[in-house]
């Protein structure tokens, strides 16, 4: 059980923290949030603690020449299967580590 008291507004940097190895979610706040790392695949979620208790989701992919190549390109494939049903709702970030790299995140 990964569960933490976070911040939706960290889930992009958290992604980007797990992606690199690192501990997703490192700061307080009020929202449920939990992540999965699988190789260069990461997911990153956060149920607000707002009377709505919206459930939202970043995908991360590590878009690295390395880090796509390990496993036969199977967290492409996963990143790219996810990414559909993901997209579907709308309200989920879909983005890879060159983009999150690129991006002001906030902590």
């Amino acid at each position: 059980d990964n569960r933490v008291q976070s911040t939706a507004e960290s889930m992009l940097a958290s992604a980007l923290a797990a992606l690199d190895g690192g501990k997703p979610f490192s700061i307080s706040g009020t929202d449920i949030c939990w992540s999965l790392t699988e190789g260069p695949l990461a997911v990153t979620v956060a149920v607000t603690s707002r009377a709505d208790k919206s459930a939202t989701a970043v995908l991360a992919l590590d878009d690295r020449n390395n880090a796509l190549e390990a496993h036969e390109g199977r967290a492409w494939k996963e990143w790219l299967r996810l990414s559909n049903w993901l997209g579907l709702a709308g309200r989920h970030q879909i983005t890879t580590r060159t983009l999150l790299d690129a991006a002001p995140i906030a902590a």
